[in-house]
């Protein structure tokens, strides 16, 4: 299957219509498909002492094993 993305790059600014927050990103949500196949992934990130870092900490699952937050 071909897909083909067309951007018009005209300098014009596009108002959002929606927006969603998640804590994801690449690596994360790697680490998280691989603990569900079994595996036992470590996945080694900083996050910030303000709301955004403390979103991402409580979006762990409470099932997340040895998790090492002594820093946080």
């Amino acid at each position: 299957m071909r897909v083909c993305v067309c951007l018009q790059l005209d300098g014009r600014t596009v108002a959002a219509t929606a927006g969603a927050r998640a804590a994801g990103g690449v690596a994360r949500n790697v680490a998280a498909a691989l603990a569900l196949l079994g595996a036992a992934p470590r996945l080694l990130t900083a996050l910030g002492d303000d709301a955004a870092g403390r979103f991402v900490l409580a979006s762990l699952p409470p099932s997340v094993k040895g998790r090492n937050l002594s820093s946080c």
